[in-house]
């Protein structure tokens, strides 16, 4: 079976983990995708070099999928999004997960991570 990166968390009681919420749809990346983010990014950074030699085409989907979802950070940060301006309980956990990702893929995408 293997992982699904397009996994959307179903019930948060099993463990079960996505990039978004499937309700609202009000901020892309909202309170979902911190833990995926955070989850890929540490597959990333540590099983990296294995993780091409088994499947590459799967690591650049993972990378692909991450860009995307901090690019949607990077979005609501600059547009002044209320999940991230307006000093609420979501701030700190949407700017966690981003976290993650700039630390690990400094190298990969610094101009992004910096930006983060």
């Amino acid at each position: 079976a293997g992982f699904d990166i397009n996994a959307r968390e179903t019930n948060r009681d099993l463990g079960r983990w996505g990039w978004e919420q499937d309700g609202d749809g009000c901020c892309g990346y909202d309170l979902f995708s911190p833990t995926a983010l955070k989850h890929w990014t540490l597959f990333i950074d540590i099983f990296h070099n294995e993780a091409e030699m088994v499947n590459a085409t799967f690591v650049a989907e993972v990378k692909a999928k991450m860009t995307e979802y901090i690019d949607l950070y990077l979005s609501a940060f600059e547009e002044g999004h209320w999940s991230l301006w307006n000093g609420n309980n979501w701030t700190p956990w949407l700017s966690e997960g981003a976290m993650y990702w700039a630390v690990a893929m400094w190298h990969d995408d610094p101009t992004r991570a910096e930006k983060v």
